[in-house]
């Protein structure tokens, strides 16, 4: 994977910060979450610009001091795993992420599916201590009433 470093921009004027530590693997959602520009060559420029349409939009949102701030999303698809734009690199970014997707989505169904049994074989156990507890006070009321019975 190449790797390129990547710089933070200051929200209020955009300018390049310092770059964060060392060398950072070049994942666009990581640069994107840092303020979202990467070195590419000699320029620094918005890591946006490699994406597509369907792989990036904006929002805004609101600070915690009440301003109004944009901030990009981008879907998963948009990941970059490799420095080349080729149409064979995205198909692979676009097929792997669509298969991570598919097992995420199995392991989470699976564990719900856990939880449920496990919540149906708790429901079970408590229907079957309270029939013990109803047979035992059924025989407790057998033996009295043969007790009481003339032989």
């Amino acid at each position: 994977m190449t790797a390129t470093t990547v710089y933070t921009t200051s929200s209020a004027s955009g300018d390049p910060e310092e770059p964060l530590p060392s060398e950072t693997p070049r994942d666009d959602l990581e640069a994107a979450q840092h303020g979202g520009r990467r070195r590419d060559g000699r320029n620094t420029v918005p890591v946006t610009d490699s994406l597509d349409e369907d792989e990036v939009s904006t929002t805004h949102v609101t600070d915690s001091l009440g301003r109004e701030q944009s901030t990009y999303i981008i879907s998963e698809s948009g990941l970059v795993l490799d420095a080349e734009q080729n149409a064979a690199a995205k198909d692979y970014g676009r097929e792997l992420t669509h298969r991570l997707h598919k097992a995420q989505t199995t392991i989470y169904g699976l564990r719900r599916e856990a939880r449920r049994y496990r919540l149906k074989a708790r429901a079970a156990q408590d229907e079957l201590q309270q029939a013990r507890a109803t047979i035992a006070h059924l025989r407790g009321i057998a033996d009295v009433i043969t007790e009481h019975e003339p032989s």
